[in-house]
């Protein structure tokens, strides 16, 4: 979708669009950690058989996400002037902040509910549907996005388009659960105040963790928007989009495993749970390694063949965004399996030193590097934090011996990424 809405939108709205859809991202924080909390209860409860439990802890989700998305519209009108005043836009945009970020907000809140039904999906083991779902979602927005660029249509019209996606893939899901799974009655009545309260401690530390991945995630292109302009997000957003993709691909099969994780760790399972570890761990990280050293040589020619060459990214900042997928790889890997285990303390505590760091970092180099200091402010961040933290605790949570998570999970790749960065330093 960014090639189809960087050549309709041009640079300087499309730089808002990311930067406005960066901002609407630290919303995610209202919902207080349940993008994890809801898999491992539901993954938990269904381990144990007891669908009354379910039904109860899910409606509880359902109308704490009603709530939470109603809140979040106030809030968003609260900053829509904020924005207008702080984003540097040019002036023929200016107009077009406000009006912008209301339809970014009001499409979140009716994504909640598409998001909690995946999560549902994901902790009942029915990983392959939640992501089936996911890429319907995904190819929907895109003929949205290509129906209003062949009809002529602005901003606005695309961001009211994916409005409408939204609220029609939260029905479609909610009516996939309903079929699938009778046995599980959702309504309002029966969620209860003792359930949020009995899953409010291990919330708060999803809730760090999310805190964290919403900062590492979605800072950059907010600190580039405000202290050199909305202009200069667009190429950092396109580097930034072709590196969380890769992600996606990296981490698909890791985080098929989460409920899996949570199930053999209820039925004492532990052999078959540290062994599922360290080979996702080590398939995840060689992948990391390949896709590092493919897009050091390549990346720029692939973003151009992808949006086209008239826009520049720099080579430096693609490099650091390598530098990334090697560290991020063990680290969600290490986090997603102390989440399912319900022992994520170290690794929260972890990521919200990255995230403060990276803050810190990125705001305090942007001035001097401009767009590569924002990168380079992410990749340090992470080195000196979680980095090790996430790896370490997750090894002592499952009794594996550093030695050996380092031999088995990490080393395979070690020889393959050496030989790749001396070939590039050769070039």
């Amino acid at each position: 979708m960014v090639p189809l809405l960087l050549h309709h939108l041009g640079r300087d709205t499309f730089g808002l669009y990311a930067a406005l859809t960066s901002v609407v991202g630290y919303f995610g924080l209202l919902t207080f950690g349940s993008a994890l909390t809801v898999p491992r209860y539901v993954a938990d409860h269904a381990a144990r058989g007891d669908s009354g439990a379910l039904g109860e802890f899910f409606s509880t989700y359902f109308a704490l996400h009603l709530a939470i998305g109603a809140v979040g519209l106030l809030i968003g009108v609260g900053v829509a002037p904020l924005l207008e005043a702080r984003l540097v836009v040019p002036d023929a945009l200016r107009g077009a902040v406000a009006p912008a970020w209301r339809l970014v907000v009001a499409a979140w809140a009716l994504g909640l509910a598409a998001g909690l039904f995946q999560s549902l999906l994901t902790g009942l083991g029915e990983v392959h549907l939640a992501n089936l779902a996911n890429a319907v979602r995904t190819a929907f927005n895109l003929a949205v996005a290509a129906a209003v660029v062949w009809s002529g249509g602005d901003l606005q019209h695309l961001l009211l388009g994916f409005l409408g996606a939204g609220l029609v893939a939260s029905a479609a899901l909610y009516l996939l659960i309903r079929s699938r799974h009778p046995e599980i009655r959702v309504s309002l009545a029966r969620a209860r105040m003792a359930t949020l309260r009995v899953t409010l401690r291990p919330a708060s530390y999803y809730f760090l963790m999310q805190v964290a991945a919403l900062v590492v995630m979605g800072t950059d292109n907010i600190v580039i928007g405000v202290f050199l302009g909305v202009s200069q997000v667009t190429a950092y957003a396109v580097a930034f989009q072709l590196w969380t993709v890769t992600l996606a691909i990296l981490w698909m099969g890791v985080d098929a495993l989460q409920p899996f994780f949570t199930r053999w760790d209820t039925t004492g399972d532990r052999e078959k749970l540290r062994e599922a570890y360290l080979r996702s761990t080590k398939v995840a990280f060689a992948g990391a390694v390949l896709a590092a050293i493919v897009i050091a040589a390549f990346g720029r020619q692939a973003i151009g063949v992808w949006v086209g060459r008239d826009l520049a990214v720099d080579r430096r900042v693609l490099w650091v965004f390598c530098g990334m997928l090697l560290t991020a790889t063990p680290i969600h890997t290490a986090s997603l399996v102390l989440a399912a285990l319900g022992k994520h303390r170290p690794a929260a505590i972890g990521g919200v030193l990255e995230a403060a760091l990276n803050l810190a970092l990125s705001v305090a180099l942007v001035r001097p590097f401009g767009v590569l200091g924002v990168a380079l402010g992410t990749l340090l961040s992470g080195v000196v934090t979680n980095a090790w933290v996430a790896p370490l605790a997750a090894a002592r949570a499952l009794d594996i011996p550093v030695t050996t998570y380092v031999r088995r999970a990490l080393l395979p790749a070690g020889l393959p990424a050496l030989l790749g960065a001396a070939l590039l330093g050769g070039r």
